[in-house]
């Protein structure tokens, strides 16, 4: 995050804009040692695939691994990193969309559901 203002932040600014920082960091690592605790993993296949999508790391709209080495080097970033980021993200694109597809529903609902319905009316 870039600082756009030449005020200095006092104490109490400054704890009022990392406080939330930080919980969205500590929700995040939550998120994700849940998903390694319940099995989610990301293969070598999806990473590439997740990969392949970044333009910096396309030439002619195709993914290529010299020239995304290349955009690497040059941000000083490692594969490892890089890897690790898209491995972290794709695991908690997964466990959301597992808690979408999930369905809940109150005993009312149920019941409901389970009700015989009535023949819709013929036009």
């Amino acid at each position: 995050m870039e600082r756009q203002s030449s005020v200095p932040l006092d104490d109490a600014m400054r704890q009022r804009n990392q406080a939330p920082v930080l919980d969205e960091y500590v929700n995040s690592e939550a998120l994700v040692t849940r998903a390694d605790d319940l099995g989610y993993r990301v293969s070598d296949s999806e990473l590439l695939a997740e990969m392949s999508k970044v333009p910096a790391f396309q030439r002619r709209r195709k993914f290529d691994q010299a020239h995304a080495l290349a955009v690497l080097n040059a941000q000083g970033r490692s594969v490892a990193e890089i890897e690790g980021l898209f491995r972290r993200d794709a695991k908690l694109r997964q466990l959301d969309t597992a808690l979408n597809a999930s369905s809940f529903a109150t005993p009312t609902e149920l019941k409901e559901f389970r009700r015989p319905h009535a023949p819709a009316a013929a036009n």
